[in-house]
């Protein structure tokens, strides 16, 4: 169920996302001596990204390559030996990234990565968890997702700016949601149970002007409440209730 509370608390982060900006990942890997180790990151089409990385531990020496979502090679395989080592390369095509990194001696080591990207406005994304969960871009549920997108958050520069963020968030989980959901149906069933009240309560807006600002604001504010509402005051009280009675 780890997806599903991931869906619901995205809807809580969707203001603070459209406030702050992007910030540098860090992540601590670790290598045994002799041996190597490829670290998967996905990132979306045309996304520059900016890297860095330090070792430690025994000669700091190691080697480095990155391989793109197709397994062609972006950096060949290279000995790194300084303390800090940056680069930066242009994502090609949507996909996981594989950060390739080769122990050459017997002493094991840290390396910490981090990273930072710069994507382009993904705003005409297509909704990959609703389709895969529905069955089809043309169904109803999808089809309202599209048309809340593009005839009304977009119509303003809040709902412009809002989607962006979103979409940079959205877009680090779903395509993982979605490939799992064409897999297991049992957990594609769970997902759709999930989402419906959500997008339910989204169809709301379809019945409102959203012509200004302040608008969009009020009614995105409004939206997250009754969703954090939906998805968890609802089961916070069914569950004190339960417990009240044993």
């Amino acid at each position: 169920m780890k997806p599903v509370i991931i869906i619901a608390i995205a809807f809580v982060l969707l203001v603070p996302l459209s406030i702050f900006p992007a910030f540098a990942v860090e992540e601590t890997i670790f290598i045994e001596g002799n041996s190597g180790i490829s670290h998967e990151i996905t990132f979306g089409t045309d996304c520059i990204v900016t890297a860095s990385f330090t070792i430690n531990g025994g000669s700091n020496e190691i080697r480095f390559g990155l391989v793109g979502p197709e397994n062609e090679i972006i950096f060949f395989q290279q000995f790194v030996t300084n303390e800090v080592e940056e680069f930066f390369f242009k994502a090609k095509q949507d996909g996981k990234y594989k950060f390739q990194f080769f122990n050459l001696d017997s002493t094991d080591k840290l390396v910490k990565l981090s990273y930072e990207k710069d994507c382009p406005d993904i705003i005409g994304g297509g909704c990959l968890i609703a389709t895969a969960t529905f069955g089809s871009e043309l169904s109803p549920q999808v089809q309202q997702l599209r048309e809340l997108r593009d005839n009304k958050l977009l119509n303003t520069e809040l709902g412009t700016s809002f989607m962006n963020s979103f979409n940079e968030f959205y877009y680090s989980f779903s395509p993982i949601i979605a490939d799992y959901e064409r897999e297991n149906p049992v957990f594609k069933e769970m997902v759709k149970v999930a989402i419906t009240p959500m997008i339910s309560s989204l169809s709301i807006l379809n019945y409102v002007d959203m012509d200004s600002e302040a608008e969009v604001l009020g009614y995105g504010i409004s939206l997250i409440l009754l969703n954090i509402g939906m998805y968890v005051g609802i089961p916070a009280v069914v569950i004190i209730g339960i417990r009240k009675r044993l």
